[in-house]
């Protein structure tokens, strides 16, 4: 039988990057034969064995990788928002308590160093007269009217809103 139809003609290039393989590992043998085992592994011993300041290429020291100067200005901000005390501005939503408002959320904005609450309240009046409270407690300043809307569920009536804040 004849299977010279089923096999596929070698590309040159291919041809040339085995020649190149083969071209490599002779001299490696050659050099290997050359200098002998004991010189041979003695230098891949002592290259192992070197420093690492030795074989690493020096930084100069005024010369600052840009990735590492955003990688420094990141952390640098993320601790700045780690020690702040933002359970001070939740105790401060807790010590307004007027009956009429209820908070359901709590969103810290660690990026602007604001708060935003969202929740109910049964009047307008008891919703205003909280704004001004919390404007009062010193700890979040500057506590705007984001959003409001009147809301009928199974026959209670409340305004949802949402509240913005400074710290």
């Amino acid at each position: 039988m004849n299977y010279s139809h089923l096999t596929r003609p070698v590309k040159p290039i291919n041809r040339l990057l085995v020649q190149a393989s083969l071209l490599i590992v002779l001299l490696s043998a050659v050099i290997f034969g050359f200098l002998g085992p004991h010189k041979f592994l003695t230098s891949a011993h002592d290259l192992l064995d070197a420093p690492a300041a030795k074989i690493l290429p020096q930084v100069l020291p005024g010369v600052l990788d840009p990735n590492a100067v955003a990688t420094e200005h990141r952390a640098t901000e993320i601790s700045q928002l780690l020690h702040r005390h933002w359970e001070d501005s939740l105790l401060a939503v807790e010590r307004v308590n007027i009956t009429d408002v209820t908070i359901l959320e709590f969103h810290p904005d660690y990026g602007n160093g604001a708060i935003v609450l969202r929740g109910e309240a049964k009047e307008f009046d008891a919703l205003a007269d909280y704004v001004k409270l919390l404007n009062k407690t010193g700890l979040v300043n500057h506590v705007t009217l984001m959003h409001e809307q009147a809301v009928s569920r199974e026959h209670v009536d409340t305004i949802e809103f949402e509240l913005k804040g400074d710290l």
